[in-house]
């Protein structure tokens, strides 16, 4: 029986390990170029409102190394949800703004956001490597509890059938 387990356990620690690898892979992908890199510019709103009370459309002009950029940010929130009052918050604040913040693509300046790129790929790969570590505790403690036990009991088995001759 704790052959079997093991090896079961064995499979959770080389799918945690692959995991891990995959991540580290992923956040050496992303952080060579083959990722945009986002740099943060000025710039100015020509319009902001919304379209069909559930999307906020903001309209921007931005200058990046010596051209000038228009670009449109829309986001889509649906009624009676926390995003629609995240819409209503950025609508006021963009609204009462002249200047704001924009985010580059520094390799692509044709792609921009008024928002912070949040970098999801990293998160998702940190996410990636924690889960794959926490994937190989707990399969290695279950192999250790149950190796460990089975030697204690065959201790006591061994005892007992001492006890027996005697």
């Amino acid at each position: 029986m704790k052959y079997i387990v093991t090896f079961i356990c064995s499979i959770f620690l080389l799918f945690s390990l692959l995991m891990i690898v995959d991540g580290i892979k992923g956040i050496y992908k992303f952080n060579s170029q083959l990722t945009p890199r986002w740099e943060k510019t000025v710039g100015t709103v020509k319009n902001v409102k919304f379209v069909n009370d559930v999307e906020l459309k903001v309209e921007y002009n931005f200058e990046w190394q010596n051209k000038t950029f228009s670009h449109s940010y829309s986001e889509k929130g649906k009624p009676d949800t926390g995003l629609r009052a995240q819409l209503n918050f950025n609508y006021e604040k963009i609204k009462n703004a002249r200047k704001i913040s924009i985010w580059v693509n520094a390799n692509n300046p044709s792609e921009s956001s008024i928002f912070p790129m949040r970098n999801n790929e990293l998160a998702k790969f940190v996410y990636q490597i924690k889960f794959g570590v926490a994937m190989l505790i707990l399969p290695g403690f279950f192999i250790f509890l149950i190796w460990f036990f089975s030697t204690i009991e065959k201790r006591v088995l061994e005892n007992i059938k001492i006890l027996e001759l005697k």
